[in-house]
C-alpha cells in the first residue's frame, strides 16, 4: 500500500509514540499524525533514518518540544514583574519631569498662576489654593515621584494602598487647584491610578490585555481634553488657531485609531502627546509663561498617559503569549 510508510519511518513514529507517553491518547495520536503528516512529505518518505533525524530530530528530541508546561513554570510572577516595569519606569520619567516643569516652569512665577482658566466659573478660592501652596509646590510635585518609586520596587498589598491613598491625594490637588497649578498633575494623576490598577486588571488571566470599553474609554478621555484645552486656548490666546488646531487634530486622531489595537497608532500616540509637550516648553521658555505651557501640557500629558497604557498592555498580552508558547 502507497500510504504504508518505510520500515524506517515506522520505527521512527513508534520510537516517537513511546516518547510521548506523557500526553494524553487524543494529544499523542494528534501529534503522530502530524507526524506521519511531514514524513509523507519527506523524499523516499523517510526511507533512511540519517534523512528522517536530519529533518525532523529524534524521537527524543521531537517529543520534547510537547512536553506539558505546570503552571508554576510559566513564572506568573515574573510575568508581573515585567508588567510592572513598562508600566513604572516610564510613569517614575514623567512624575520627575513634572516636579522639574512644576517647580523651575513658568507656573512658578508670581502673576502666572491664574492666566489660563479653562473653568469660566474659576473664582477666588482656586487662586488661594496655589497661593497656600506657593514655594512648597516641590513637596506636592514629589509625592507623585515617590509613589511612583513604591509602586515600581514594591508589589504587596501594602504598596496597593498606599498607591491609591497617594493618586486620590493627587487627585485632590488637581480638583483644587484647577484654575492653574492642579492641570500639571493631571497627566500624572492618569498614570498613578493606572499604575495601582493595570497590574490587578491585566492579571485576572494570563491573556488578558485592555478590552475594547478600556481602550474606547481612553480614546474618549484623549478627545474630551483635546475639546477641553483647544476652546479653552482659544479663548485665551492670540497664536495662529492653526498652531493649536493642528496638533490637537492629530492628537484626536490617533485617539480614534486607538480601540483598533494597531501598535503602531499606540507607539504614535505617545511620540506626538511628548512632541506637543516639547512644544509647549519651547513656548513657554521664549514668550508669555504658563498660558503657552498648560494647554500642551495637559493635552499631550494624557494623550501620552492613554497611549502609554494601551502599549503596555498590548506587550503584556505578547508576553503572555510567549509563556503560554501559544502562536
Amino acid at each position: 500500500m502507497k500510504s504504508r510508510l518505510p520500515r524506517a519511518s515506522r520505527n521512527y513514529v513508534e520510537q516517537l509514540r513511546q516518547e510521548l507517553s506523557h500526553l494524553t491518547s487524543a494529544e499523542r495520536n494528534k501529534v503522530i499524525e502530524q507526524t506521519r503528516a511531514k514524513i509523507q512529505k519527506l523524499p523516499g518518505r523517510g526511507r533512511k533514518q540519517v534523512e528522517l533525524i536530519e529533518q525532523l530530530g529524534t524521537p527524543g528530541m521531537r517529543a520534547a518540544k510537547f512536553q506539558r508546561t505546570e503552571p508554576e513554570a510559566l513564572q506568573v510572577r515574573s510575568g508581573k514583574e515585567f508588567l510592572n516595569r513598562i508600566l513604572g519606569w516610564p510613569i517614575l520619567a514623567f512624575a520627575l519631569l513634572t516636579t522639574v516643569v512644576v517647580y523651575f516652569g513658568p507656573i512658578a512665577a508670581p502673576g502666572n498662576s491664574g492666566e489660563w482658566t479653562p473653568f469660566a466659573g474659576a473664582d477666588g478660592a482656586l487662586a488661594r489654593f496655589e497661593a497656600v501652596v506657593g514655594a512648597q509646590v516641590i513637596w506636592v510635585a514629589m509625592l507623585p515621584v515617590l509613589l511612583s518609586v513604591l509602586g515600581l520596587y514594591l508589589q504587596n498589598i501594602f504598596s496597593t494602598i498606599i498607591g491609591v491613598l497617594g493618586a486620590s491625594a493627587i487627585t485632590l490637588v488637581v480638583i483644587a487647584g484647577s484654575a492653574g497649578i492642579g492641570l500639571f498633575f493631571l497627566p500624572i494623576t492618569v498614570l498613578l491610578w493606572a499604575q495601582v490598577l493595570t497590574p490587578l486588571i491585566m492579571m485576572r488571566g494570563s491573556m488578558a490585555r485592555p478590552g475594547p470599553l478600556w481602550l474606547i474609554a481612553g480614546a474618549l478621555l484623549v478627545l474630551a481634553t483635546g475639546v477641553w484645552v483647544v476652546s479653552a486656548g482659544l479663548r485665551a490666546t492670540e497664536l495662529n488657531g492653526w498652531l493649536i488646531i493642528g496638533p490637537a487634530s492629530l492628537l484626536g486622531l490617533l485617539a480614534v485609531l486607538l480601540p483598533t489595537r494597531q501598535w503602531w497608532a499606540h507607539v504614535l500616540l505617545v511620540s506626538v502627546g511628548i512632541l506637543v509637550i516639547a512644544a509647549g516648553l519651547v513656548a513657554a521658555m521664549n514668550s508669555i509663561g504658563a498660558l503657552a505651557l498648560i494647554g500642551p501640557w495637559v493635552f499631550g500629558g494624557v494623550a501620552f498617559a492613554v497611549g502609554h497604557l494601551a502599549l503596555a498592555g498590548s506587550l503584556w498580552h505578547e508576553r503572555a503569549r510567549k509563556l503560554l508558547a501559544l502562536y
